[in-house]
């Protein structure tokens, strides 16, 4: 029996979908990355690779993983043959150990159930090398101000569009205090980078605990 892909119905309507708040996130990403002279860059649950089309253009050497197949099928319509996409499971990635100078996981970690996130930064940590760049980027757990409550509203219905059990995660990650709840669980230390889609996202570097 063919395995369930929860992006299958959606895969091509995913980037016109979430672009307004995704676009800003991304050119941060790019912004950072070339701040700490990274090159080879591994994309954790790159869905339909638009963030990698970004980097390569940017001049990093871009791979991407994600287990939705319909996914991957955009991400390789849309990327340069030098991109290299791999199917493979987050929580048990499919690389070597230390094999990139930096790993991102862009909106990815709120949408899982709570032991794989921690298994997911794990395995993050297996594949970067030593002194590399480990970023994440996702939803706040607390905004401030009139635009940034609106631009979580608006990112609240898009997680409400994805279905019962994605906003029900969702509001799991948000509880625990997102990014820096799920870096102390994991025993990490969380360094805010910066705030991004109107203020109800941030980017996050993930490092070792001293």
């Amino acid at each position: 029996m063919r395995a369930y892909d929860e992006y299958g119905a959606i895969a091509r309507w995913y980037d016109p979908f979430t672009a307004g708040l995704l676009r800003g996130v991304r050119r941060g990403i790019v912004r950072h990355l070339r701040g700490v002279g990274a090159r080879r860059v591994l994309d954790v649950c790159c869905g339909t690779g638009w963030q990698l089309r970004m980097l390569h253009e940017a001049g990093f050497v871009g791979a991407g993983v994600d287990l939705s197949s319909a996914m991957l099928g955009v991400a390789r319509r849309a990327c340069p043959p030098q991109v290299a996409l791999v199917r493979g499971d987050a929580a048990l990635l499919p690389f070597e150990d230390a094999a990139f100078d930096a790993v991102v996981v862009c909106f990815a970690l709120h949408e899982k159930e709570q032991a794989v996130r921690l298994a997911m930064l794990g395995e993050c940590v297996r594949v970067l090398a030593r002194g590399g760049c480990f970023l994440v980027a996702d939803h706040l757990a607390e905004v401030a101000g009139p635009v940034a409550h609106a631009a979580r509203h608006a990112a609240a219905l898009v997680e409400r569009a994805a279905g019962a059990r994605h906003f029900a995660l969702y509001g799991d990650f948000v509880r625990r205090d997102g990014v820096p709840g799920l870096a102390r669980e994991s025993g990490l230390v969380c360094l805010p980078v910066e705030t991004l889609a109107f203020g109800a996202a941030g980017l996050f570097r993930i490092v070792p605990a001293p």
